[in-house]
């Protein structure tokens, strides 16, 4: 009887310490991608013809760039709808002179922003450091989808030293 009670005592004491024994363990690292359904887009106008503009150091002449739209579709997944509307712009050259109206002197003015759905705020700004980097040009607030549009004028300061001839250039319009 002693030796069962021994043995009992054994194996209870041996179970205690493989308890709290250390042992071996494996980690798993687990990733998950929550994505937002809807689409966040921006259209702008393929193609527009600004006019005709003087060459004159001390005047901005001014040209309408056609109406530019946000559209934003998103839902769940994100806590607010914001966005913020971006501008830049390429030189814009000429085919038959060697002459450029650099992007640093191409400005932007988006003018009233007419907007829908859920934007409590939407904040216009002229740049005025010119379009050779991306520049915000708009900015919202917003609790739900929403629909903004605005229609942009370009200024150009065209110096007395630029060639007369056709010059092209590319605006290109960004949203986050």
């Amino acid at each position: 009887m002693k030796k069962v009670l021994a043995t009992a005592a054994a194996l209870a004491t041996a179970a205690s310490m493989l308890a709290f024994a250390p042992g071996a363990q494996a980690d798993t690292v687990a990733t998950l991608e929550v994505t937002v359904a809807g689409t966040l887009s921006i259209t702008a106008p393929l193609t527009a013809d600004l006019g005709t503009l003087a060459a004159n150091l001390s005047a901005q002449d001014t040209a309408a760039l056609g109406q530019v739209q946000v559209t934003d579709n998103r839902t769940g997944g994100i806590l607010t709808n914001n966005w913020i509307a971006s501008v830049r712009s390429s030189d814009f050259t000429s085919a038959t002179t060697s002459t450029n109206l650099l992007a640093s002197t191409i400005n932007y003015k988006p003018g009233t922003v007419a907007v829908s759905g859920g934007i409590t705020s939407a904040t216009p700004a002229a740049t005025t450091a010119g379009l050779a980097l991306d520049t915000p040009v708009v900015t919202t607030l917003a609790t739900a989808t929403n629909t903004a549009s605005w229609s942009p004028v370009l200024t150009f300061v065209i110096a007395d030293t630029v060639v007369a001839g056709f010059y092209t250039g590319t605006v290109t319009h960004s949203v986050v």
